[in-house]
């Protein structure tokens, strides 16, 4: 959705930075940006990344990298706008700022626009476009409560809820990934093994 965009903006010979808040993101994003954009220098800036100098013309980053960047980029795209820490630490909102130049543009991406967003797109102070459906033509799926009267006990017991595993049982695509939310990190290693048997 944004390589036109970028297209664009690189044949202008502007400077680009994609911020996002996940050091994993960046590294995910790096090759994919290199195949899509070979005839420009692609740097990504993360906590561990061993480049560190930020000169090239599309940069992706972590938000917090923006802190030792001012007046570089010509386009500012700040991914996941709403999610931590960028919406809670106003130190990387000023650091995205400061890293723009006076003349730039910014894009902002998100799924789920905080209330301030929501407000400014109403009164028709940020101008936005948006997207119903993802890539592949289809809506995203709506999540479903499903009441589990026993989570605690099961939860205590590294398992999971009886109405995740019915649901695990009965699912159209047997073969598609999921990502599996749980409370706590020691909670997720510790029921591990009993979640891996059901597939």
């Amino acid at each position: 959705m944004l390589f036109p965009g970028i297209t664009e903006a690189l044949n202008l010979g502007m400077r680009i930075c994609i911020a996002t808040p996940r050091a994993d993101v960046v590294r995910e994003l790096k090759p994919r940006l290199e195949q899509a954009f070979q005839r420009v220098t692609v740097q990504a800036l993360y906590g561990r990344s061993k480049d560190k100098d930020g000169t090239a013309q599309l940069l992706i980053a972590t938000t917090h990298q923006l802190l030792r960047i001012k007046e570089a980029f010509d386009m500012m795209i700040i991914d996941e706008i709403d999610a931590f820490p960028f919406h809670a630490d106003p130190s990387l909102p000023f650091a995205a700022r400061r890293a723009k130049k006076l003349a730039s543009t910014t894009i902002y991406l998100t799924a789920t626009p905080r209330k301030e967003h929501k407000t400014r797109i109403l009164r028709k102070k940020l101008p936005h476009v948006f997207v119903p459906v993802r890539y592949h033509g289809y809506p995203l799926p709506v999540p479903q409560m499903k009441m589990t009267f026993s989570l605690n006990k099961d939860l205590q017991k590294n398992m999971p809820p009886a109405t995740f595993i019915t649901w695990l049982k009965k699912r159209n695509n047997q073969d598609r990934q999921l990502l599996i939310f749980v409370p706590i990190i020691s909670l997720a290693v510790k029921m591990l093994d009993n979640i891996v048997q059901y597939f």
